[in-house]
């Protein structure tokens, strides 16, 4: 009889760690995290979405709900950081876009720097892919270049007519390659200030401050040492902040 209370005991308890682990699943954890946003619960929301993120089901929608469950909860260097991450899988969602600005001016963050119309440009065309996006469009264009080279080839086309067709769909291939260059180069050790601290001199705590970086501005991140991180300003000025305050995009 013993026997029989302690297997049933132990099917009862296997079946409620399964049904909690079912119930969590992340498709379960989102949906809660979305209602407890609706209810203006925007800690249990922070939490609910930083649960998904743990369970490696990375998008730029859940990233969007965490920037404005941050942005409610009045934390808006988390808020920047997660649209900062949210636009890199979304980089033409209006939404984002529009949200990320306004996060930047209430958190008194200057958006850029002043740029020519060539850097304009530039950044204008990294700014509109994500990484894979580039990187499908270079692999249709490295196939489609070269079956229309065997074609060309094939139908004994005009050497000028081959030269011409393949010059202008190699030099498409190459603004891309040059571009996706750029934007890993542009994305590479980009931080983001999650608190409001002052950058010292030196990776020391009675240091001598030498600027204030307000929350969610954009910075680079240098090196790392003991609790410190060396960070590059827009500017090009160097300063030392504690680790806590800052995190990678």
């Amino acid at each position: 009889m013993r026997g029989v209370r302690l297997s049933i005991f132990l099917f009862l308890s296997m079946l409620s760690y399964f049904s909690v682990a079912f119930a969590q699943t992340p498709e379960t954890l989102f949906s809660t995290a979305s209602e407890s946003y609706r209810k203006a619960q925007y800690i249990e929301a922070i939490e609910g979405y930083e649960a998904v993120l743990r369970n490696n089901r990375e998008s730029g929608n859940l990233y969007y709900n965490l920037a404005n469950s941050y942005f409610k909860d009045k934390q808006l260097g988390k808020a920047i950081l997660n649209y900062e991450r949210a636009l890199r899988l979304l980089p033409r969602d209006s939404d984002v876009k529009f949200n990320y600005q306004y996060a930047l001016k209430e958190a008194q963050v200057i958006s850029g720097d002043k740029v020519d119309f060539i850097q304009k440009a530039v950044n204008g065309h990294i700014q509109f892919y994500t990484r894979e996006e580039m990187v499908l469009v270079m692999m249709v264009l490295c196939v489609g270049l070269g079956l229309f080279f065997l074609m060309a080839l094939y139908l004994q086309w005009p050497v000028h007519m081959r030269g011409g067709f393949c010059g202008i769909l190699g030099f498409v291939l190459i603004i891309y390659l040059v571009g996706f260059y750029l934007k890993v180069q542009s994305e590479k050790n980009i931080a983001i200030m999650v608190l409001s601290t002052d950058a010292k001199f030196e990776p020391r705590t009675n240091a001598t401050m030498h600027f204030s970086l307000p929350a969610g501005s954009k910075v680079r991140n240098i090196k790392t040492k003991n609790g410190w991180v060396k960070i590059q300003r827009r500017d090009g000025k160097l300063g030392w902040v504690l680790a806590e305050s800052i995190e990678r995009i």
